[in-house]
């Protein structure tokens, strides 16, 4: 891997450490439900700081199977405690599962480049947590 590549790589890793080392702080501070919230504000806020390394980021992920292997388990149990935390208060629906709840917040990754982009991607997730509340027992 070339030095810029790993600085990418170190970079990526180090920020989704960040973000997933957030949970238990989140939970401590906040509701269940408004931890797994604000979880997701931490996402989309990760999302665009990773915009700028997009296509190095990209070439890094599809040749580093184990680089992309770990930030996804790392993603999923983090989501893991929170929604279990969520479904467990009775805020969230007794079905969510934290793999679904990842590939939804996927489509924030996707959203093309605009002015509007971090608005829209507040209202994907105001869906999303519409969505995680139907049908809990609350």
């Amino acid at each position: 891997m070339r030095f810029a590549d790993a600085l990418v790589a170190a970079t990526y890793r180090h920020e989704v450490d960040q973000l997933c080392d957030s949970v238990d702080r989140l939970l401590a501070s906040h509701a269940p439900n408004a931890a797994l919230r604000a979880w997701m504000d931490g996402f989309l806020r990760y999302t665009a700081t990773k915009r700028g390394m997009g296509e190095a980021l990209q070439s890094i992920m599809a040749s580093d199977s184990e680089l992309s292997a770990r930030v996804r388990a790392q993603l999923t149990q983090a989501l893991d405690v929170l929604v279990s935390a969520a479904v467990a208060a009775g805020v969230v629906r007794p079905d969510a599962r934290p793999d679904d709840v990842l590939r939804a917040l996927g489509a924030i990754w996707i959203l093309p480049e605009s002015p509007a982009r971090e608005e829209q991607a507040r209202r994907i997730l105001d869906l999303l947590m519409d969505g995680l509340r139907h049908g809990a027992p609350r």
